[in-house]
């Protein structure tokens, strides 16, 4: 009679338990679901098992796949180790796990429990556990596909990155074999010039020493200083004639220096034709002095013109490297500002320059240049990459023959730029596409499709503008406007 009270408070207390265990229980799943990465999910389970379910050391596994099958690469395994309250996740294979951790029966999932408890579990044990199992796989399943697609997504941009600037790189290495082939020439030619002045300074010397040596009159004096300007002015505008009439010419000049007794007359003939001198020219100019004086007057007047000659083609070879230099400081923006007020017009021309070796006889090209055009807030050197792409493609379009034309105005708040070019024209089907990643209308091996979704990029996202094109055969434009205010 008196152990009955005792008894029913003990059945009570037991019920008590069990409910609150089975509320935690319910209670833990609605955490685990709130988890945000796999690794809180298996520090959660560790700590709630631990006093929910007197559970100290657990081992979780999960498989992406059928651990059994055979006819695709071996899948990935999670395992989720929890031990006194804490959890610790490991990636592997499932050849590096022990034979205990893969499940029987071809399940893919399991929790394991290694615990010693004063009661068994119950039925109702199983089923509360087996829940909270259940959640906690679909949150670790559905946690490991969200980090897949995440790495996928991170793969992917960096792919793209990878691309971008392997494009980047691939017009860097256009633009510097251009720049290697424009700057040759001129350097050539003032390194030439200048190793030939040397020997035509020493002639210069030596005809200025016969001509001092000689008795000229005052008038004869005058006369030459008068044939100094002379050659000086007619060097820096050289005769152009054409090949047949200069080879006429020449050899009018060379009989008569012939007959005058001139030493070496095929020498001074096409230097005297250069001059823009004839034999009758010839005639009235020696006919001032001496007929021993003549010779000397003659290679005296030809070595300085030559000398003249020569300093102008090393000055025009420097003019244009400088020219040349100039454009790639301003092409490239050296040593500014990444954001600045630009000058749309200053871009093309710069690019016209460093595109100059692709730019023949065959292509005609006309700019069409508003005079009160404003500057406008935005990254130099990244729309000069616009202008290269935009440009290039149209040299390209139209196969060395053609009529490329570059116009600037404004359009109320908008700063304009146009490119247009008569090459083929852009098919309709592919004018929808044009500035998709990696859709190109170049045949195989020569685009990668990323040149003009990068200038998409530039004009649209980075300054906020606008960028299309109109195009049919013989006639293709591509549109950019860009604020004159910066956009945020």
């Amino acid at each position: 009679m008196n152990d009955h009270p005792t008894n029913a408070r003990s059945s009570s207390q037991d019920l008590l338990s069990k409910v609150s265990r089975y509320e935690a229980l319910f209670e833990l799943a609605g955490v685990i679901n709130a988890a945000s990465d796999i690794e809180s999910v298996g520090e959660v389970l560790a700590r709630r098992l631990k006093y929910i379910a007197d559970v100290y050391s657990w081992r979780y596994v999960c498989f992406d796949g059928d651990p059994e099958a055979t006819e695709r690469p071996e899948p990935i395994a999670i395992v989720i180790d929890g031990y006194r309250g804490s959890a610790d996740v490991m990636r592997t294979v499932p050849a590096a796990l022990s034979s205990f951790a893969l499940v029987e029966a071809g399940r893919t999932q399991a929790l394991y429990l290694f615990c010693k408890r004063r009661q068994p579990f119950t039925d109702l044990d199983v089923k509360c556990l087996s829940m909270v199992c259940g959640f906690f796989h679909r949150k670790v399943h559905m946690l490991w596909e969200q980090q897949k697609l995440r790495d996928l997504e991170q793969a992917y941009l960096q792919q793209e990155v990878m691309l971008r600037q392997s494009e980047r790189l691939a017009t860097l290495g256009r633009l510097s074999a251009g720049m290697a082939h424009e700057l040759n020439n001129p350097t050539a030619v003032a390194r030439q010039g200048a190793e030939q002045l040397r020997t035509s300074i020493a002639r210069l010397e030596r005809a200025q020493f016969a001509l001092g040596a000689a008795d000229l009159s005052n008038e004869q004096h005058d006369l030459i200083a008068e044939l100094e300007k002379e050659a000086e002015a007619r060097a820096k505008k050289p005769s152009s004639l054409d090949p047949v009439a200069r080879s006429d010419l020449e050899q009018e000049v060379e009989d008569w220096l012939d007959r005058t007794g001139i030493e070496d007359p095929w020498e001074h003939a096409s230097t005297l034709v250069s001059m823009g001198l004839c034999a009758t020219e010839l005639e009235d100019l020696v006919g001032n002095f001496d007929p021993a004086v003549a010779p000397v007057v003659i290679d005296y007047f030809g070595s300085q013109f030559t000398a003249y000659t020569l300093l102008e083609e090393i000055g025009h070879g420097a003019r244009r490297i400088a020219e040349i230099v100039k454009a790639l400081k301003g092409y490239s923006y050296m040593d500014q500002a990444p954001i600045q007020p630009v000058d749309v017009r200053e871009g093309l021309s710069d690019t016209l320059v460093m595109l100059s070796s692709k730019l023949r006889d065959g292509i005609n090209v006309s700019l069409d240049y508003a005079e009160d055009l404003p500057r406008i807030q935005g990254y130099g050197s990244e729309l000069n990459q616009v202008w290269t792409n935009l440009i290039d493609n149209a040299i390209g379009a139209m196969d060395g023959k053609g009529a490329l034309e570059l116009k600037t105005y404004q359009d109320d708040d908008w700063v304009v730029v146009e490119v247009s070019d008569t090459g083929p024209g852009i098919p309709a089907e592919a004018s929808e596409k044009i500035f998709d990643p990696f859709f190109t209308t170049k045949a195989p091996g020569e685009g990668t499709g990323l040149g003009l979704n990068i200038s998409h990029g530039i004009v649209v996202e980075k300054h906020g503008g606008q960028i299309s094109v109109q195009s049919k055969p013989g006639a293709t434009r591509f549109t950019v406007k860009l604020p004159i205010t910066e956009q945020s």
